[in-house]
């Protein structure tokens, strides 16, 4: 374990202790992506969106652009970075909005506790894996290799 929370640090410059990532799962996301990203989603799974669709509506960021505009693209990529490696599923091509609002304010994201999340996510991917109908394993494998 102990590997593994310092390749969060070390790997992803990631605070290691903080605050725990704590949020609901019933939102109404449309909203949600409305506020913080400035679009409306047509392709939700349920609190999941496409990553192929927020490459897509967030193409090379323009030159004369506003802090606004900075701040979606911003969370756009993050986002990106969350379901394509650190929270990664099954599908591979889908991330959770639910990690959406805790980029609402981006001075308190450093405050967050990203190490105890990502092995907590990860444990529990490995508890899926071991699943006899289980086909594939996901997870952020490099961090478990430092």
């Amino acid at each position: 374990m102990y590997n593994y929370v310092a390749g969060v640090a070390i790997q992803f410059e990631l605070r290691v202790g903080g605050e725990p990532l704590t949020g609901s799962l019933q939102c109404d996301w449309k909203t949600i992506c409305d506020e913080l990203l400035g679009i409306l989603p047509d392709d939700l799974k349920g609190s999941r969106s496409s990553i192929p669709w927020l490459v897509s509506q967030f193409p090379d960021l323009p030159l004369d652009v506003d802090d606004i505009k900075v701040c979606r693209y911003a969370r756009a990529y993050i986002m990106q970075l969350i379901g394509g490696f650190l929270f990664t599923d099954k599908s591979n091509t889908l991330v959770h909005l639910m990690f959406l609002p805790l980029l609402s304010d981006f001075e308190h994201v450093s405050m967050y506790s990203w190490d105890g999340t990502c092995l907590a996510w990860f444990y529990r991917e490995l508890c899926r894996a071991t699943d006899a109908q289980a086909l594939k394993i996901v997870g952020s494998f490099i961090l478990l290799e430092v």
